[in-house]
């Protein structure tokens, strides 16, 4: 039981964003160049990277939302072996 209010405890922090590693040292994207930088980690084949590019366009953080390109970029980090992008 305690095993599992752990997990449930680790998994409500990765949804909330809590624990989530900083993606390129800064917190917002916004200003084009660090969004450059994901983009050509994803293309480098970085799955952790692409699943950080779904999750962002999948929820308008920095960028306009777009779930086709969330698709895109999930569906790249799943082909990577990335579990976040399956």
């Amino acid at each position: 039981m305690k095993k599992l209010l752990i997990g449930l405890s680790a998994f409500i922090l990765l949804l909330s964003g809590c624990g989530t590693p900083e993606v390129a040292g800064k917190h917002s994207i916004g200003d084009g160049e660090s969004l450059k930088q994901l983009k050509n980690a994803c293309n480098l084949n970085d799955g952790f990277v692409c699943s950080r590019l779904g999750f962002l366009y999948m929820n308008g953080e920095d960028v306009k939302k777009n779930y086709l390109i969330a698709k895109k970029y999930y569906n790249k980090a799943c082909a990577l072996n990335d579990k976040a992008g399956c």
